[in-house]
């Protein structure tokens, strides 16, 4: 089988117009490493009105998840959620699957036009999972993260959710991720994306969490890397647990001569 390494994000994400609802938030959610929804909102004491933008939200497969568990933990708390996403296809397939529910909104705006609507009304909590990964430039993703932790309210956190190499070997849905050659990527290095269930692959690119954790730092917040578990793919719920413990994790995988991490947690100082 011949792989399309060039194919484009625009062109691979254009063609989930005909994938299933089914397959692409299974696959959205399955890859999240069954994120511990619970932990995070257990630890916001937020009354009035929670916040949270859903930065990439795709078909909105995690964005319903968040909705749910909110309204299950603090059910008297008024929520609404933001999800947006560049792709018209992902968020035509977002509000066709859970489009008119309360507190929940989904549009397909360009980052550059999404960030007033963020702005204009900071938020709580932001999820960007596998956002940071599709840029290919890294004076972007600098542009980006300020942008964001400008949308965020004092105390405010946004969570990057990256990719896991348990997935990798999960029914194929990722591979590459150079866990063969047993060395971690190197800054803006690129790799080869597959999701489960199409036959194409496109180039993603890897940013440090570290160099990503000195940028942050730099603009007034305090960061935290979580680190990947080698154990199993939901073993996030119990990483998600020593969210108040150390900011550095080592990783013990003997094999790796450096920590790899999971989640960046970034937390904007008031």
């Amino acid at each position: 089988m011949t792989h399309d390494y060039d194919l484009s994000q625009d062109d691979f994400y254009k063609s989930l117009e005909n994938a299933t609802a089914s397959v692409t938030n299974e696959v959205a959610y399955r890859l999240t490493g069954h994120f511990a929804f619970q932990n995070i909102y257990a630890t916001f004491g937020v009354t009035d009105e929670l916040r949270v933008t859903d930065v990439g939200c795709y078909t909105g497969g995690s964005t319903i998840r968040w909705l749910h568990t909110s309204r299950t933990l603090q059910p008297k708390t008024p929520l609404q959620i933001l999800g947006f996403d560049v792709y018209e296809a992902t968020i035509a397939q977002a509000n066709e699957n859970y489009g008119g529910r309360a507190g929940l909104s989904f549009v397909h705006k360009p980052l550059a036009q999404a960030l007033p609507l963020i702005n204009d009304a900071p938020y709580h909590l932001m999820f960007a999972t596998f956002v940071l990964e599709t840029i290919t430039d890294y004076e972007q993703v600098r542009t980006l993260c300020s942008q964001l932790v400008a949308g965020l309210l004092p105390q405010g956190e946004i969570y990057f959710l990256r990719l896991h190499p348990n997935a990798l070997t999960y029914q194929g849905t990722f591979r590459d991720y150079r866990l063969r050659e047993r060395r971690p990527l190197t800054h803006g290095e690129t790799f080869r994306v597959r999701l489960a269930g199409h036959n194409k692959e496109f180039l993603d690119h890897y940013w440090q969490p570290e160099e990503l954790s000195r940028f942050f730092t730099a603009q007034g917040c305090t960061v935290h890397l979580i680190p990947m578990s080698w154990d199993a793919p939901n073993a996030m719920t119990a990483l998600l647990k020593q969210i108040t413990a150390a900011t550095r994790v080592e990783d013990t995988l003997p094999e790796w001569t450096v920590p790899l991490y999971q989640i960046i947690r970034v937390v904007k100082n008031a």
